[in-house]
């Protein structure tokens, strides 16, 4: 089975990764590819397992210019093996947008939440200030619900 990934939340995709092909396996970077090594990638075979897990970061960013990567990697969807592809930037090309409709790959983009309560914010800090206990449970309550980038933006200018 083939998985893509893509989205700007890192953390939920390499949680993503891990679960499905556990914390065994194999990695090719686009800058370490060639167009020629994907079919060694797609259908090679190892000599330790029967199923190779292999992830494949940025597949889209491969330099070919005369070659169409994701209509070259269409032929082997049929694989036997567990593949992740983790696309930073998905290419906008019809072959990539044909491949992720094919029946044995799965797509699944994952963003980063964007929304943010200031008042949340201001209001640990505030705790923060007086009880610390407190504060890490309020903070705790709002994990996975903010986007940790900003919010921790916001703490550091209340603080400053």
């Amino acid at each position: 089975m083939i998985k893509v990934f893509s989205g700007s939340d890192r953390a939920k995709i390499d949680a993503e990764v891990k679960r499905f092909l556990g914390h065994d396996y194999e990695v090719f970077d686009s800058e370490s590819l060639k167009p020629e090594d994907i079919i060694n990638v797609f259908a090679g075979a190892s000599l330790f397992v029967e199923k190779r897990k292999i992830l494949i970061k940025d597949l889209s960013e491969l330099n070919t210019e005369s070659v169409d990567i994701y209509a070259e990697v269409m032929k082997y969807a049929d694989t036997p093996h567990d593949i992740v592809i983790w696309e930073t930037k998905p290419t906008q090309k019809k072959s990539y947008k044909d491949f992720v409709k094919l029946p044995k790959v799965e797509a699944k983009k994952i963003d980063l939440i964007q929304k943010i309560d200031m008042r949340k914010v201001f209001d640990i800090f505030d705790m923060a200030m007086r009880d610390g206990e407190k504060a890490v449970k309020m903070l705790e309550e709002v994990q996975g619900e903010e986007d940790p980038y900003m919010f921790f933006g916001l703490l550091a200018s209340q603080a400053i």
